[in-house]
């Protein structure tokens, strides 16, 4: 048994009477002043035990920053290509369960508990945030019994690290607890990996928060930081002042709306991909959006956003230049591909020693423009810069000179015997 765990089992055993997971139907005998109804909040009582739930309505119309929680209805069903079970489509924003926990720990292992866990979904007028707490390790049972049977009925599982964290966590608690059912293969959404893939290169981090402030328009006021809730829980359960758990209980709904403005955010990117002037994006992160339009299978998106960039990088944002050509490239656009790298050469420095552009420029006019001396021009300039980085930096990459030698050498003969064919026809 780990150590946390045992601590817990201390703090909760009271006279030895109560133990961790114990099922029964006595409630728990905990101070009369807790502030659970002035909290919106009030005590459960089921077959199995008792819990705190704290329910909290939102409107359609919220806008949680300045992203409005009803953009993702009509387009939710674009949020499929993000599942874990990309068979398994979202037919509607009804059919979404958006969830985060708070936890005694880090770990995913059985002495992790989810003391706190925080779930929302979609109403025909209203956006609903349920907090299922234990007062006491003590009442996990019952919450997760009514935790399951609210999970039916939802087809998709919307988090933020959930993959990794939330859900191991809450899987692991619910077969200690002998509770198997339909919840165990219910699909899952991590907005963690579009965030990565939209911001990794364009933000510090892509923390929730981070993600929050700069793509939501979203400022958390006096929040308590997810990592002091193990803390303040313990210290609730140690003297049982209800009042330290309050910016707990804030923070964990802060974080399920925020689950919901984002998928309506990236709902937003997938149905039309927006006004990318009024998303006020920067290159950077028009390109990792065009990239990321690729990863899920959207093309007609993916080629505005570069269409956008190539224009831009034309005319001044030349560092975009080769990735910009890879891109065309790998999307078999090789005349506009070949355009950017001349364009590159013409921009960069004279005695650059960047020879992979050259390299892309020779296999283009041999492979695709069929035009094998221009294609020995720029293998041989490639030659000649790798041989000027290998003098400066005094290094010799072997391998590298000998196939462009070797690819010089074929081009020398199929340009000799092209040339003789054009004589021939003259």
């Amino acid at each position: 048994m780990s150590e946390r765990l045992a601590r817990l089992r201390r703090l909760t055993s009271g006279r030895g009477e109560a133990q961790l997971g114990k099922r029964d139907n006595a409630p728990l005998s905990r101070p009369s002043s807790e502030p659970w109804n002035a909290w919106g909040a009030e005590v459960v009582h089921n077959r199995i035990g008792e819990y705190v739930l704290r329910s909290v309505a939102y409107p359609l119309d919220h806008r949680h920053g300045h992203r409005p929680l009803n953009e993702i209805i009509g387009r939710s069903r674009t949020l499929s290509v993000l599942s874990s079970q990309a068979s398994e489509v979202v037919e509607g924003h009804e059919r979404l369960l958006f969830l985060d926990t708070e936890t005694t720990g880090l770990g995913v292992g059985t002495g992790n508990l989810a003391f706190m866990v925080g779930i929302g979904f979609f109403t025909s007028e209203e956006f609903i945030v349920e907090q299922y707490f234990l007062r006491s390790p003590a009442e996990e049972a019952a919450m997760l019994h009514d935790l399951r049977h609210r999970m039916s009925g939802f087809t998709h599982l919307v988090t933020f690290n959930g993959r990794s964290f939330d859900w191991p966590i809450l899987l692991n608690r619910f077969v200690m607890h002998r509770m198997r059912g339909e919840h165990e293969t219910i699909a899952h959404i991590d907005c963690l990996y579009p965030a990565r893939s939209l911001w990794k290169h364009v933000l510090p981090n892509c923390r929730l928060g981070m993600v929050e402030q700069s793509r939501l328009g979203f400022f958390r006021l006096d929040d308590v930081p997810g990592s002091m809730a193990p803390t303040l829980y313990l210290k609730y359960l140690h003297d049982g002042r209800a009042q330290f758990l309050k910016g707990v209980f804030l923070h964990n709904e802060a974080d399920v709306v925020s689950l919901a403005a984002l998928s309506a955010h990236f709902s937003m990117l997938l149905t039309d991909g927006g006004d990318f002037d009024s998303l006020k994006m920067n290159s950077e992160e028009l390109y990792r959006l065009g990239l990321w339009y690729d990863k899920v299978n959207k093309p007609e998106l993916a080629r505005r956003c570069m269409e956008e960039l190539i224009t831009c990088a034309w005319y001044g944002e030349y560092a975009l230049l080769p990735n910009l050509a890879a891109w065309c490239k790998k999307s078999r656009l090789h005349d506009q591909a070949a355009r950017l790298w001349k364009r590159h050469m013409e921009v960069s420095s004279a005695r650059s020693m960047d020879y992979s552009v050259c390299i892309e420029l020779s296999m283009y006019h041999e492979h695709h423009d069929k035009n094998y001396g221009e294609a020995l021009e720029y293998a041989e300039e490639a030659l000649r810069r790798l041989r000027r980085r290998a003098a400066l930096r005094r290094t010799d990459k072997e391998s590298e000179r000998l196939q462009i030698e070797r690819r010089i050498n074929r081009l020398r003969k199929k340009a000799l015997n092209q040339a003789k064919r054009i004589s021939l026809l003259g």
